[in-house]
């Protein structure tokens, strides 16, 4: 049993208490398993719901996991580990596509990061190599499918400083960027068209995960020729198909949590 005493000994006891519950923890569940006083666990969920490491469930009786908490949770797990949980469904796409597919993800307040790459397994042409790390928030699709769903000020954090123009197609006016990510707020995709590379494109979609929003996208990434000779929608369409299959896997392996009814999604 975790020690109780003292202010961090009774969080990380109500915390272990809500996680074990899927469904929920009222007061009377954290009292019971892990004998804490009604008035110290009610002292303790009520600091924890301030800080966002709780959230009340719709009937204000059973406390979840809250979204600042598991926000948390998913910026700290390694890369690998993340390549582990989604391989299926990126490996898949890979080879649906016939090109190299990546997954993005925020990592800090700032830093939009490649965590994750495929490629095809089978493939009779050759496909783009990407470089995992830190990508150019300006430039990169995957960053844009990120920072197209961010509030304001973390979109002028992560467009802070000079914009390095790679190309001549490199968007370096914040103006033209902040519409663009417009654009794909309301087409649910984006697209890098040789901003980085010449000869190479890319198209990427917003991963959702509830309650977090977007911290997570993914790409379709090739030959500019190629790529620009394919149908946009069934690149589209296929990449919002692996975005599904990537958010319920990470639902089943305990990273997402539902902020409405406490199940995982």
């Amino acid at each position: 049993m975790t020690e109780t005493h003292g202010f961090l000994g009774r969080v990380a006891a109500v915390l272990e208490a809500v996680s074990g519950m899927p469904q929920g923890a009222t007061l009377t569940d954290v009292m019971a398993m892990k004998g804490l006083p009604k008035s110290t666990a009610h002292r303790t969920i009520n600091a924890l719901v301030d800080i966002g490491f709780l959230e009340p469930g719709l009937d204000a009786r059973h406390y979840h996991l809250g979204a600042r908490l598991l926000r948390l949770l998913h910026l700290g797990c390694e890369n690998d580990v993340i390549g582990q949980l989604i391989d299926a469904p990126l490996q898949r796409l890979a080879d649906e596509m016939g090109e190299a597919t990546i997954l993005s993800r925020f990592r800090g307040s700032e830093s939009i990061e490649i965590a994750v790459l495929r490629a095809p397994k089978e493939s009779r042409t050759s496909f783009v190599q990407v470089q995992l790390g830190p990508t150019p928030n300006h430039a990169c699709s995957t960053a844009k499918s990120i920072l197209a769903f961010q509030a304001v000020d973390v979109v002028e954090r992560c467009l802070a400083g000079d914009l390095y123009r790679y190309t001549d197609s490199t968007t370096t006016s914040r103006e033209a960027l902040l519409s663009e990510l417009a654009e794909v707020r309301t087409n649910g995709y984006s697209v890098c068209d040789q901003e980085i590379d010449l000869g190479v494109y890319s198209i990427a979609v917003p991963v959702e995960t509830r309650p977090l929003g977007v911290i997570y996208s993914l790409a379709v990434v090739g030959p500019a020729e190629r790529m620009k000779n394919r149908d946009t929608k069934t690149i589209v369409d296929g990449l919002m198909v692996a975005a599904r299959n990537v958010r319920s896997v990470l639902g089943r392996a305990g990273l997402e949590l539902g902020s409405e009814s406490g199940t995982v999604r």
